[in-house]
């Protein structure tokens, strides 16, 4: 078996990514990149699932956090800009951040950034040219101030900022300062979105299957524990009920919602010692 993985990780110009991994989750099975890429990674995806076999329900639960928080930010708070920091491939059948956001408010601008070629080519096909306010720039999370200015965002006014599952493939000690220098600029009013597989079950079955991943080849992966997405967000007020599996975040507290092992936050920029 060992030998096996060996070779399929090593296979040459070839290799699983984070972005088609997550796809094969979410349920799409049609990417752009080469099949053998493809390949490798349906072969990591079909490894998680052994462990949690409701990563696609997961995935779709944290989609639909991501809506509605961007639903709050746009109608209640009255946000006009939003960065969905390393979304991965548009979303198969299932809408777009753009279309969510323009389905509440059609001027909204909206910025795509990631750092994956294939990723880039598929949002400027797909999503790029779907609107004027929607645009697609190359930049890297780990340079956070860089990925700012390359937005063209007007970091004077409010903007939202969507970090769901990318933060997951930095090491917390690395996370906590990246997220301190993306914040930090933000104007007053803006809402950080963020939502990170968790860890801190009973045998950790999350780690496992991101470690499986990372045997085959996919970049590593951390799950993170409520005090550690307190400490990641500690910069923010937290919007009510803080950080919760993403199922239950900004829903209605007294009806039934499963549990998927994915925690969620989101956190208004304010000034130190306000509250919402």
């Amino acid at each position: 078996m060992q030998e096996r993985i060996d070779d399929q990780a090593t296979r040459v110009g070839q290799r699983p990514t984070a972005a088609e991994v997550w796809s094969f989750l979410a349920g799409d099975q049609n990417r752009i990149g080469r099949p053998g890429d493809r390949d490798l990674s349906r072969e990591a995806a079909a490894v998680a699932t052994e462990g949690l076999p409701d990563l696609a329900e997961t995935v779709r639960a944290t989609e639909d956090f991501v809506a509605r928080a961007l639903r709050y930010a746009i109608e209640w708070a009255g946000v006009r800009q939003v960065v969905h920091i390393g979304p991965g491939f548009p979303a198969g059948g299932r809408r777009c951040t753009h279309q969510v956001v323009h389905a509440l408010h059609p001027r909204v601008r909206v910025v795509y950034v990631d750092n994956d070629s294939a990723v880039l080519a598929c949002l400027r096909e797909r999503c790029g040219r779907s609107a004027e306010a929607v645009s697609v720039v190359e930049a890297d999370l780990r340079r956070p101030r860089e990925l700012l200015a390359a937005s063209g965002l007007d970091l004077g006014r409010p903007v939202a900022v969507v970090l769901a599952n990318v933060l997951t493939f930095l090491p917390f000690e690395t996370a906590v300062p990246v997220m301190r220098d993306l914040i930090a600029p933000l104007a007053l009013g803006s809402h950080v979105i963020v939502a990170e597989p968790m860890a801190g079950l009973l045998d950790e079955p999350v780690q496992a299957a991101l470690d499986a991943m990372t045997a085959r080849g996919v970049p590593a992966a951390y799950a993170r524990t409520r005090p550690q997405m307190l400490e990641l967000m500690a910069p923010l007020v937290l919007l009510d009920p803080g950080v919760h599996p993403v199922s239950f975040c900004l829903r209605d507290p007294l009806a039934a919602h499963p549990m998927v092992p994915v925690l969620g936050g989101v956190g208004w920029r304010g000034i130190e010692g306000w509250s919402l």
